[in-house]
């Protein structure tokens, strides 16, 4: 029992000074919200990573982060959640020491040994320790991975094996792409092209200049089919969310004249004898 609380304190408490090595908030396919945790060790560095305690941050409206999968094989200790009874460890935990909707704190370690039955050798020198995915309102997000100074942030084999620059962890966080956001002014105001929370000629002429455009790629000679499907080879660089009023997956007739009806609509609400502006406020409960 004392030897394994030994090597556990090692994991969470050892100093990760001199280490050359690189934690990375990735994120690999910008259309899909899916960001690995990856660890590398840098070239002419013999050292290895023996353990990982992580504050992983996402910033963003309406943030909410999963539960970290494809959890890295060889690091298969989680301190925060382990079990012990008689000096034997009974369960390994999970890697998740705590976890809201948009942080999660982990903890994973190596302890393998040559006489144990599965994990003979170290982990290799660079990997991916886990994923998650995203979902936000926010299109863009902040993803910021640091460590977690109270567990030990990284720890290495041997501290006294040294990188050329004396390097330290190094943690690069990433601006994702949210695939699954709402843009400004979609959910409560369909039809808000530019996101500017107004619905007015501008998204109005954005539009029909989309749809012209979209039917002139598919059959140059015949303009009037009006029609971007989201995905196309052809048009489906023309999509915009705001603009699929009807959310079909498709940006067509219906949804230029259901814009157009609400633009004169609103222009009547706000003059009944002229119509003709074309202009409504997002925040103004009067307008559809």
């Amino acid at each position: 029992m004392k030897k394994v609380a030994l090597v556990l304190a090692l994991l969470l408490f050892a100093a990760p000074v001199w280490a050359g090595i690189t934690v990375s908030a990735v994120q690999p396919v910008a259309e899909v919200n899916e960001i690995l945790i990856t660890y590398a060790v840098d070239g002419g560095d013999a050292n290895l990573p023996r353990a990982f305690a992580l504050d992983i941050e996402v910033g963003g409206v309406n943030t909410a982060i999963s539960n970290p999968y494809d959890i890295h094989s060889e690091f298969y200790v989680y301190p925060g959640s382990i079990s012990i009874s008689g000096g034997v460890v009974t369960d390994y935990g999970t890697p998740v020491a705590s976890k809201s909707s948009a942080s999660m704190t982990i903890e994973m370690g190596s302890l393998y040994a040559a006489n144990d039955p599965c994990h003979t050798s170290p982990p290799a020198s660079s990997g991916t320790l886990f994923k998650f995915t995203i979902d936000s309102n926010t299109c863009v997000v902040d993803v910021n991975v640091v460590g977690n100074a109270p567990r030990g942030t990284v720890v290495m084999e041997d501290p006294d094996i040294t990188f050329d620059d004396a390097g330290y962890v190094t943690y690069v966080n990433c601006s994702a792409n949210v695939p699954t956001c709402v843009q400004t002014g979609c959910l409560t105001c369909g039809g808000d092209a530019d996101g500017d929370n107004d619905v007015d000629a501008d998204d109005f002429y954005a539009i029909q200049g989309a749809l012209m455009y979209a039917d002139y790629l598919q059959d140059p000679y015949h303009l009037g089919d009006y029609i971007i499907v989201k995905g196309d080879a052809t048009t489906g660089f023309l999509w915009n969310d705001c603009m699929d009023k009807d959310e079909d997956g498709d940006i067509d007739a219906d949804d230029y004249y259901a814009i157009q009806g609400n633009l004169m609509y609103a222009d009547y609400l706000t003059d009944p004898y002229h119509v003709g502006d074309y202009w409504y406020s997002c925040d103004d409960p009067t307008f559809p």
